[in-house]
C-alpha cells in the first residue's frame, strides 16, 4: 500500500527524494539516454528517449523521439528534436539556464553518438561543457572482498576505479547485504569530459538512490537511465474495459 501511495504522490508532482550534493551547481543537468527498438519484419523502428534531471536529482523533463529509422547509433537527425524540446522547456519555465550537461548513456556509445551529442549541445543549447558516461549493465565481472579468510560481498556503494582507462565497477543496490546473493554490479566508463572519475561514480551511485519504483529497495541502475528506459518502449498494449456502458 505504501508503494502505491508514493506512486500517487509522484504523479501529483511530489518530491520523494533529492540528492543533497552532487558537487555540481544548479546550472548542471544530468541527462539519461536510451534507445528502444522494434525489429518486427513489418514494423521496424527506433525510439530515442532523453530524461533531464536537476543537479539534485529532480526529474524536470523527458522527451521521446518516436518511430525513427531503425538504428543502433544516435545520429544528428535523431538527437536534435530531443535537445530542442529541452530548450523549449527551459524557455517556458523558471528552470536555471543550463551551462553543463552530464549524459548517462544506457549501454555503449559510438564515436558518432558522441560527436552528435556535442554538436547539438552547442547548436541547440549553446553548451560546450559536456560529460558523457556509459552505464553498462552486462559483461561485468564477479566481485567480492576477502576479509579474515572469508570471501564477502562488497557493500552497496563500493567500487573499483581504473583512473588511467576511466573505467569503474560499482556495486549499487541493496542485494549487497543479502546473504549468498550474487552481485550484479554496473560498469561505468567516462568517455568525454574533465570531471574527476571518482566524482562521476559517486554521482551515478546517488542517482540509484533516487526513488523510481520501490520505496524500500533502491534500484540497480541510476534514475537517469532507468527513467529513459521506461519511456522508449516499443510494444503496443491494448486494454479492454471490463464493463459496458
Amino acid at each position: 500500500l505504501s508503494n502505491f501511495v508514493v506512486k500517487c504522490l509522484e504523479k501529483l508532482g511530489g518530491k520523494l527524494s533529492i540528492i543533497n550534493d552532487t558537487l555540481e551547481p544548479k546550472s548542471t543537468y544530468f541527462v539519461g539516454i536510451d534507445l528502444g527498438h522494434s525489429k518486427k519484419s513489418d514494423n521496424r523502428f527506433t525510439n530515442l528517449g532523453l530524461t533531464f534531471f536537476t543537479n539534485q536529482g529532480e526529474l524536470v523533463h523527458s522527451f521521446v523521439h518516436k518511430n525513427l529509422p531503425l538504428n543502433e547509433a544516435i545520429t544528428n537527425k535523431m538527437i536534435w528534436k530531443n535537445l530542442a524540446s529541452f530548450r523549449t522547456k527551459i524557455s517556458k519555465s523558471n528552470l536555471v539556464k543550463p551551462e553543463k550537461l552530464i549524459f548517462h548513456r544506457d549501454g555503449k556509445m559510438h564515436k558518432t553518438d558522441e560527436s552528435s551529442l556535442i554538436k547539438h549541445c552547442k547548436r541547440q543549447l549553446n553548451i560546450e561543457n559536456v560529460e558523457i558516461v556509459e552505464i553498462i549493465k552486462y559483461g561485468y565481472p564477479i566481485v567480492s572482498k576477502f576479509d579474515n579468510g572469508v570471501f564477502l560481498n562488497p557493500l552497496s556503494g563500493d567500487y573499483y576505479i581504473d583512473e588511467e582507462h576511466k573505467y569503474a565497477i560499482l556495486v549499487t543496490n541493496v542485494q549487497a547485504t543479502t546473504k549468498n546473493a550474487v552481485l550484479n554490479p554496473i560498469i561505468i566508463k567516462h568517455k568525454i569530459g574533465k570531471s574527476n572519475l571518482e566524482q562521476i561514480v559517486d554521482q551515478v551511485y546517488w542517482f540509484t538512490r533516487i526513488y523510481t519504483n520501490n520505496l524500500y529497495n533502491s534500484s540497480r541502475l541510476p534514475a537517469t537511465t532507468l527513467k529513459a528506459n521506461n519511456i522508449v518502449g516499443t510494444s503496443i498494449k491494448n486494454f479492454n474495459s471490463t464493463y459496458e456502458g
